[in-house]
C-alpha cells in the first residue's frame, strides 16, 4: 500500500489493527509521514465546523422516481394481485419486504450524501500527497545539483527525440530519462513519480518493479505521472530562479509517448487545446514544482506568463521540439 494511502486511512481509522501501530510510528518517525499528517489534518479541519443538514427532500423523490422505473408495473400490480387473493398468510412476507425497502431507501439516502464528500476529502488528500511527492523530486533535484557541478541531470544521447517513453536501448531516446537518473543514483524513490491522484493506474504494480532491471528508463509511462523541461546539453540548476521545473503530466501528449509505438502522431496545437489541464487531478488543475523547491497548484498551464506545456509561437509537435529561448519552459512528455 502507498504510504500516503495507509496515512490516510490512519486519519479516518479505517486502516486494519494490526497495521495502526507501525502507521503511528511511521508518522512520528519519519518527516515526510509526519508533515503529510500535519498538511492532511491541516486541510480537512474546516469539515469539523460544518452543520448537519436535514436530506433534501428531491433526494428521496430521485430514490423512488427511479425505484419505480427500475420494474415493470404490469408485473407489480400482478404481484399485488397474485398476494392479496392468498390472504392474511402473506401478512409477513409484506412486512419483511417493507422493512428491506425502508433500509434500502435508507442506504440509498446516506450514500448520496456521504459519498460524495469521502471522494471530495480523498481528492484533497491526493493533492496533498502529490504535492509531497514533488518536493522530494525538487530535493532530490538540488542533492543531484550539488553533487555535480550545479548541474541537472542529464542522460546522454544522440537523438533529439523527447517522447518515447519506457524504451531501454541506447539508440531511443525519452526526456523522463533524465529524471530517471535521479531514481537510479538513489536521490529519489520511483514512487516519487507517481501521482496519487492520476485516474489512469500502471498495469504493472510498483512492488513488482526492481530499478536493476531498467537501465536506462523508467518501466512505462505510467511509472512517471510528472512532466520535466525538455533541455539540451549541461544546463545548470538556478534554485532561485521562480520558473517551472516539474508539473503534473502534460495534458497535450497522453497517450501519445509509448515505447510500443514506432512513430510520434503529430499534434496540432488549437487555442482550446492551450488552455488543457493535466488529467492528474481530473482536470481540476495541475501541482507545479519552482525551481526555488515550492509546490504549488495552479488551475491554468500558466505561469509568470509563460504556458509550461507548450513551446512559445508552436502549433505542432511530433516529439523533438526544444524551448524557443532560454526563458521558454517546455515540460514534456
Amino acid at each position: 500500500m502507498n504510504r500516503n494511502t495507509a496515512i490516510f486511512d490512519y486519519f479516518f481509522d479505517s486502516c486494519p489493527d494490526q497495521d495502526k501501530e507501525n502507521i503511528r510510528k511511521s508518522i512520528e518517525e519519519s518527516s515526510d509521514c509526519s508533515r503529510f499528517y500535519r498538511d492532511l489534518k491541516q486541510a480537512l479541519e474546516p469539515l469539523d465546523s460544518l452543520k448537519e443538514e436535514p436530506c433534501p427532500d428531491y433526494l428521496i423523490d430521485n430514490l423512488f422516481a427511479r425505484t419505480e422505473k427500475s420494474g415493470s408495473q404490469n408485473d407489480l400490480e400482478l404481484l399485488l394481485e397474485k398476494e392479496s387473493a392468498a390472504g392474511s398468510d402473506n401478512l409477513y412476507f409484506w412486512n419483511k419486504v417493507g422493512r428491506i425497502a425502508a433500509a434500502a431507501a435508507m442506504i440509498a439516502i446516506i450514500a448520496a450524501t456521504y459519498f460524495p464528500a469521502t471522494n471530495k476529502m480523498r481528492a484533497v488528500a491526493d493533492s496533498i500527497a502529490c504535492k509531497h511527492n514533488m518536493a522530494r523530486i525538487g530535493t532530490g533535484l538540488h542533492n543531484y545539483a550539488f553533487d555535480n557541478a550545479g548541474m541537472m541531470p542529464v542522460a546522454s544521447s544522440s537523438s533529439d527525440s523527447w517522447w518515447k517513453v519506457g524504451s531501454q536501448r541506447e539508440d531511443d531516446y525519452s526526456n523522463t530519462r533524465n529524471a530517471w537518473l535521479l531514481v537510479k543514483n538513489g536521490y529519489c524513490q520511483m514512487e516519487d513519480f507517481e501521482c496519487p491522484a492520476r485516474p489512469i493506474k500502471a498495469e504493472i504494480k510498483l512492488e513488482r518493479v526492481d530499478v536493476c532491471d531498467y537501465e536506462h528508463d523508467f518501466p512505462h509511462k505510467e511509472f512517471i505521472n510528472y512532466s520535466f523541461p525538455v533541455i539540451s546539453g549541461n544546463v545548470k540548476l538556478e534554485k532561485h530562479n521562480k520558473r517551472a521545473i516539474a508539473a503534473d503530466s502534460n495534458p497535450l501528449f497522453e497517450g501519445n509517448c509509448l515505447d510500443q509505438q514506432t512513430f510520434f502522431k503529430t499534434v496540432r496545437l488549437d487555442e482550446k487545446m492551450k488552455n488543457f489541464r493535466s488529467v492528474n487531478h481530473n482536470g481540476a488543475g495541475q501541482n507545479i514544482l519552482l525551481l526555488d523547491n515550492s509546490v504549488k497548484f495552479n488551475k491554468t498551464s500558466f505561469y509568470n506568463g509563460d504556458n509550461f506545456y507548450t513551446v512559445e509561437g508552436l502549433k505542432s509537435y511530433s516529439g523533438n521540439e526544444r524551448p524557443s529561448e532560454k526563458n521558454d519552459t517546455f515540460l514534456a512528455p
